[in-house]
């Protein structure tokens, strides 16, 4: 239970917590299947943030990729290695660089893993994740955007300004990396961030009935010699 709890910080409710693994699954099939993308064709999928498998617990039956997972909590990692057996995880450190070799991965997803990061990170995590995706792989990302901002960042504030006005903005930064750490980040910022090798494919806003309240977005890596935009989502 302490596990579940670390990674969805509620009250580590199975039920709960199995369900919301299957349908961020569902969802990343979903958004790859809408692109014209099918998770067998891939060789290999990294879980970035993997915790105790929350999500890769659902792959177990997927043939085709080999799928593998990082995080920073070498407990969770132990875990999903005697748990999870068609599943390969290895720790990772605060910052990059990450276990793998280059253009290892055709999918690379991170799920409420930018929410809790500082803009320094967010960005050293961004260029290691160009490192290790091939080229035209996907990469799947969870954000809080107007949603969240809405209900944690005051009207009046400092804080709630620099979000209007396209800013990212990060809270707690003391303690970034752990949920207490919260980082706000209006779409236009995220698009940004990413652009530099990166084209947005799909983005849908947050709405817990779709899958939480934190914005989805799927990026694919630009290949070499092509121009920056084409392929991006409107």
């Amino acid at each position: 239970m302490l596990l579940r709890i670390q990674v969805a910080g509620k009250t580590g409710d199975a039920e709960t917590f199995l369900r919301e693994g299957e349908r961020c699954a569902s969802f990343i099939r979903k958004s790859l299947q809408r692109n014209g993308v099918e998770l067998e064709s891939m060789d290999a999928v990294l879980d970035f943030g993997c915790g105790c498998g929350r999500v890769a617990r659902n792959w177990s039956r997927v043939s085709g990729p080999t799928f593998f997972g990082s995080d920073y909590n070498g407990r969770m990692v132990r875990w999903c290695n005697r748990n999870l057996p068609s599943f390969k995880a290895t720790r990772n450190a605060a910052s990059p660089p990450l276990q793998y070799d280059d253009e290892s991965f055709d999918l690379l997803y991170a799920l409420s893993v930018f929410t809790h990061l500082t803009v320094p990170l967010q960005t050293a995590w961004r260029d290691e994740f160009d490192r290790v995706l091939k080229p035209g792989g996907y990469l799947f990302i969870t954000m809080q955007g107007d949603r969240h901002a809405a209900r944690t960042l005051l009207p009046g504030t400092p804080e709630r300004a620099a979000y209007d006005s396209g800013e990212a903005v990060v809270l707690n930064t003391r303690v970034e990396g752990t949920n207490m750490c919260g980082s706000y980040t209006p779409r236009s910022w995220v698009e940004g961030l990413f652009r530099t090798a990166f084209d947005l494919v799909e983005f849908t806003p947050g709405d817990r009935e779709v899958m939480w309240p934190q914005d989805l977005y799927l990026f694919q890596k630009r290949r070499s010699g092509q121009p920056q935009g084409v392929g991006e989502a409107h």
